[in-house]
This record gives C-alpha cells, structure tokens and sequence, in this order.
C-alpha cells in the first residue's frame, strides 16, 4: 500500500514538475518584443562595425533565460524530459521573434507604400509631389528586394536571419549557437556591398 501511494505521489510531483517547466518557459517573458534582454543588464550586446573601420565585437544576444528546475529527485529520464522542454520552448521564442520581425517590416512597408500611391493617385498634387512619391516609391521596392535577396543569402548559412531598417540604420539579426567576429565582418561588408551603405549604419547580431 505504501509504494502504491508513494508510485502516486511521485507521478503527481513529475507532472507539477513538467506544468511548472512548461509555466516558466512561456510565461517568462509577457511578450516577444521583451524577449532579447538589453545592454545595460549585461545581457545583450551587438556587433556594429564603428565609422574607423575597426573590427566589430561580439556578445551573444540572449533570447530568454529559462528558469531551471532543480534536478534533485529526477531520474536521468525525467530531466531529460524537462530539458528538451526548455530546449522547446527557447527555440520557438527565437523563431517567434523572427517571424513577428518580418511581420513588422512588411507592415511597415505597407503602410509607406500606401501613402506614397495616394500621393501619386491624388490629382490635386503637384506634379513634382507626385514625381517624389514615385520616385521614393521605386527606391522602396528595390530595398525591399534587396533585402530579402540578402537574408536568403544569409539562410544558406544560418537557421534564421532577418534584416530591420531602424532610423536609417541596419540591424542583421542570425541565428546561430555562436558567431564568430571573421562571420560578423563578412555579413556587414555584405550588406554593404548589396545597399551601398557605410559599414558605421550596420549592426550585426545572433540568437542561438
């Protein structure tokens, strides 16, 4: 009777133990956009290439810090349980925070590309308004295709990648278990090749 109770007991406690594995890893952070932790907690830094053309310094960008649950009174079989759990749930915070990125910048584009065709469309406009609007409206598409020109390149050697245009500058995100300051310098002399940018507007970084 007594290790029938104490069979119930530990099968009860295991599955609190995956509950509350399974809690911490997608209640950890209230939103993807908080996912990366910043600079100033000594979690997340970036590469950015500095206008002396220096070489660029890496840190690794933590996606999350997943909590761990103690491993004492686990078997072998039951940490490996929660582990590929945490293993789970860290690889689709990452992939998340690619897929919401992408989203944003093809809103973003959206909505510019709209206003610049009302302004085309609009009669009432002058002719040299409307001749800026098509203009900035061609200069547009032709960065949007370079762009995602540049991340396919990227995905023959990364899991992920994506590219945000952020105040005129450029932010490369991979992701990678590691990169190494030789791969950060051959991404941004990329990027700088494909939109003919200085390397002082390209900031590189990585999600394992």
């Amino acid at each position: 009777m007594n290790t029938k109770r104490q069979t119930v007991w530990l099968v009860s406690m295991l599955s609190l133990m995956v509950i509350l594995s399974a809690y911490y890893l997608f209640t950890e952070d209230s939103g993807s956009s908080n996912m990366f932790t910043d600079a100033g907690q000594g979690g997340a830094t970036e590469a950015a290439a500095g206008t002396n053309g220096a070489d660029p310094t890496l840190d690794e960008v933590i996606v999350t810090e997943i909590e761990q649950i103690g491993e004492s009174g686990l078997s072998e079989a039951d940490q490996e349980v929660l582990n590929k759990l945490e293993e789970n749930g860290a690889a689709a915070l990452s992939n998340d925070y690619f897929t919401e990125q992408q989203l944003l910048r093809a809103e973003t584009l959206a909505v510019e590309t709209d206003r610049l065709l009302s302004i085309v469309a609009d009669t009432e406009q002058k002719t040299e308004d409307a001749t800026s609007a098509l203009e900035k409206l061609n200069l547009l598409e032709e960065q949007e295709l370079k762009l995602t020109s540049l991340e396919e390149e990227l995905l023959a050697e990364y899991s992920n990648a994506v590219i945000a245009e952020e105040n005129d500058n450029f932010k490369v995100v991979v992701q990678s278990e590691k990169l190494e300051r030789s791969q950060a310098d051959s991404i941004i002399e990329l990027v700088m090749t494909t939109l003919d940018v200085g390397a002082e507007r390209i900031s590189v970084q990585f999600v394992p």
